[in-house]
């Protein structure tokens, strides 16, 4: 189950709504019916917590699985203590990202009987199969639990190496059609009328990565091993997609998806071969693309490449450790723009080094690249990042941060947050539409009326402000 969503309102900052159901728990779905396990899943991010109780109280569960972000772990916890009172023998395992990473802080503080680190399509289905057995759960790799002596923790679960064996996701209990409108894509849709209405449904073609940027959780989640599905593995995920469930616009949640531009021009390969009509968009990184690569990504659909440019200032990417050069990022957005393929540009703001002279970088390198849309964001401080304990030293944050329900908090090392998000709001708004730009005012309005008052008034309710 994914947990109702946790107000940052009250901290002053906006909730981002998933535009699609978690592929996740469809994945832990599909793994544990594969083993007869009689499985309910439900993404409850847009219920009331009284409701995803209710939910939890009706199925009568033996085993609770939780996954949450950091954002929204107060959340998680909350139902967990929710659900442990109305059954005290009911056995909660928790995962997600934040869980990976602070798995002993959460067994140790919350009503979480069982961690599941890293990948769960391997250890769930074990530990489903132990608490049904009562069988011990010493010898099951990767997960953290709660024992006689205190908190076990079993040895580090090697990841899945051939991801082909992991079934498709189970979708059966998700309804795409009531998630909200992608905000990216609604943009498009502005002038790519075929785009309208159309919501993106999540498939990974690949986990891990290489790299080792310093913001990034995905080295410590999914490791820096990369390994990939085989094209025809893909293909026929998306041809369910496509058929069974009726999706026209596909996302593919790879962090690197052009890891291997050979394997990725084998699916396009396999996408055209098989006739498949769909669209579909990606994250990658600058220096992974070619001409080539890039004629077969069109030809097999591919409408739009997002691109982590994060800044302009070779000083900023070095200390990033992005690995990635000013001359890469023009090149790739070029050849991108040359095969006909969209693009939008993540920006970060107050990663270290960031000053006005690397700003200005930033929005001079925007003037030559000319991306079709930006995201822009001040850098935010997650657990298990190498920022992290960078500002675990500099004394701005510690492990006990996260025994609160605030969200993961901005880097304001250097640069305060006014200035941070003044820099956000330059990069952002002259790519926003009419639409954004009135909502976009109107919101500084509500926030400076807020600041006064102490009061947040949002779609979701009136919340006050916490420091």
């Amino acid at each position: 189950m994914r947990p109702p969503s946790f107000s940052l309102a009250q901290y002053k900052r906006e909730t981002a709504c998933p535009p699609a159901p978690p592929l996740s728990l469809a994945y832990l779905s599909a793994v544990l019916k594969k083993d007869y396990h009689d499985v309910k899943a439900s993404d409850t991010f847009f219920k009331s917590m009284d409701e995803a109780a209710s939910i939890i109280r009706k199925e009568k569960p033996d085993i609770l699985g939780l996954t949450s972000s950091t954002d929204h772990r107060a959340s998680m916890f909350e139902l967990a203590k929710s659900a442990r009172e109305f059954n005290p023998g009911m056995k909660i395992v928790a995962g997600g990202p934040h869980v990976s990473v602070m798995h002993e802080q959460a067994l140790g503080n919350y009503p979480v009987d069982i961690a599941v680190v890293g990948e769960g399509e391997s250890s769930f289905p074990r530990v489903a199969q132990a608490l049904e057995q009562n069988a011990p759960l010493d010898n099951i790799d990767g997960i953290v639990f709660k024992s006689s002596g205190g908190i076990t923790k079993t040895r580090t679960g090697s990841y899945i190496e051939n991801l082909d064996s992991i079934p498709f996701p189970d979708w059966s209990g998700f309804d795409f059609d009531s998630y909200p409108k992608d905000p990216l894509l609604d943009r498009f849709a502005k002038t790519d009328k075929f785009l309208k209405g159309l919501n993106p449904a999540y498939i990974v073609a690949s986990r891990g990565c290489p790299f080792n940027c310093n913001f990034c959780t995905v080295s410590s989640v999914w490791s820096t091993k990369w390994r990939s599905r085989s094209a025809a593995n893909i293909a026929g995920e998306i041809e369910m997609l496509a058929g069974k469930y009726g999706r026209k616009y596909l996302r593919f949640v790879d962090d690197t998806f052009t890891m291997n531009p050979q394997k990725t021009i084998e699916l396009c390969k396999e996408i055209i071969k098989r006739n498949i009509h769909i669209y579909w968009d990606c994250t990658t990184r600058v220096n992974l693309v070619s001409e080539e690569l890039l004629g077969f990504m069109k030809k097999a659909g591919c409408y739009l490449i997002q691109y982590g440019v994060e800044s302009g200032s070779v000083e900023v990417l070095e200390k990033a450790h992005k690995g990635i050069s000013k001359e890469q990022v023009i090149k790739a957005f070029g050849l991108t723009r040359q095969a006909g393929i969209k693009t939008n540009a993540f920006l970060m703001a107050g990663n270290p080094g960031d000053s006005e002279k690397t700003f200005s970088e930033t929005k001079e390198l925007l003037k030559v690249i000319c991306p079709d849309s930006v995201q822009a964001a001040s850098t935010i401080v997650f657990p298990g990042t190498a920022l992290y304990e960078y500002c675990k030293k500099q004394g701005f944050i510690d492990d006990g941060y996260w025994l609160s329900s605030r969200p993961a908090p901005f880097c304001t090392l250097e640069r305060s947050f006014s200035e941070l998000q003044k820099w956000v709001n330059e990069l952002s708004f002259p790519y926003m539409t009419l639409k954004e730009r009135i909502f976009y005012i109107l919101s500084l309005l509500r926030d400076a009326a807020a600041t006064i008052t102490g009061i947040h008034v949002s779609t979701r309710g009136i919340s006050r402000y916490r420091s």
